[in-house]
């Protein structure tokens, strides 16, 4: 065979093994894509999520009005309290999409029917993650705005924003309202409308009160907080993956409560036990620590946080995310293969 025919087959074959490779990743996104998507569709339709974020909003607001005993930390206070109670909700919502979008399918055995397709674990867990952190990110975003909103409608210590807030109440019941009317009228689903209506109306909201005040009595500086908040949340979200794919729903219930928990002390109780060492630091990092991600003493004392730590703050997210998520891919691998031989 000349070395011109040689060359040419030689070509075609790269050229043929390329398009494979591209076929198969766009193959795989698409994959990826409608897993993700359809989860996002499970959480968002939920009910239960749908209720925890409208009270969720509502509770926010009754905390913020709550009175502060000293004027000088009212602003401090206000934080304190709206934060801490977003973590509590972030975490709720976690939980709930959780068992709703993974350990659901798993006992119903449409993950099973699932695996029977051509989909591998590692694509259908990475859809599912991938849309419960979009899920998870829009229940989050209500929380954010309301957080904003609140900072304004608080900022005086003894006196509130009666216009703000009848502004605020109106912006939390506009999704669900809408909703309804759709559902009335078209026959679509209310849970998946309110849910997606809701943050959108809280942030028309809030560009209908900008003109009205001066953004001097928003509290911009409280949002690098309100951003490590969802970094923990979403921490938590993968930490408990493992959990959702291979346990029923008390059980994933309980271990939520505990994973909860254990972030909130697990920064005191390592440092007792082994002390402030680098195997300390390794243990840490592969645990729930609430601790690294509140930052509101630093804001409190510095007026800012570094973006370096933020920085830092968000690769552990990432970590725990990657480390529990090829946990949880093993766990159902190791399950496929049971069913398989049973």
């Amino acid at each position: 065979m000349p070395i011109e025919a040689i060359h040419k087959t030689n070509y075609n074959t790269r050229i043929k093994i390329k398009l494979k490779r591209k076929s198969n990743f766009m193959h795989l996104q698409r994959q990826i894509k409608s897993v993700a998507f359809n989860s996002v569709k499970n959480a968002a339709a939920d009910p239960l999520c749908l209720v925890l974020q409208i009270s969720s909003l509502l509770i926010l607001a009754a905390l913020a009005n709550i009175p502060s005993t000293s004027p000088n930390e009212h602003v401090r206070f206000i934080r304190d309290q709206s934060l801490s109670f977003m973590l509590i909700a972030g975490c709720l919502g976690a939980l709930f999409a959780s068992i709703k979008t993974v350990t659901d399918d798993f006992q119903r055995g449409a993950g099973d029917i699932m695996m029977s397709r051509p989909i591998s674990p590692s694509t259908l867990l990475v859809g599912k993650f991938l849309g419960l952190f979009l899920s998870q990110g829009l229940f989050y975003i209500s929380l954010a705005i309301a957080y904003l909103f609140l900072s304004e409608i608080a900022a005086d210590d003894h006196d509130l924003m009666f216009g703000g807030l009848a502004l605020y109440v109106i912006s939390v019941i506009a999704g669900p309202i809408f909703a309804a009317i759709r559902q009335a009228f078209f026959n679509k689903s209310f849970p998946l409308c309110a849910a997606l209506a809701t943050p959108i109306c809280m942030a028309l909201g809030l560009l209908i009160r900008l003109p009205f005040t001066e953004l001097k009595y928003f509290d911009f500086i409280g949002l690098p907080a309100v951003l490590m908040v969802f970094l923990a949340i979403i921490a938590f979200l993968g930490i408990l993956l493992p959990v959702a794919v291979r346990f029923d729903t008390p059980i994933v219930l309980s271990f939520g409560a505990l994973i909860f928990f254990l972030g909130l002390f697990s920064n005191y109780a390592v440092a007792t036990l082994i002390g402030n060492n680098t195997f300390s630091t390794l243990i840490l990092s592969i645990l729930p620590n609430w601790q690294s991600y509140w930052i509101l003493d630093q804001i409190a004392l510095n007026g800012s946080v570094s973006s370096s730590y933020m920085l830092s703050c968000a690769l552990q997210s990432l970590l725990l995310c990657g480390l529990y998520l090829c946990l949880a891919i093993t766990i159902l691998e190791k399950r496929e293969l049971n069913g398989n031989i049973s």
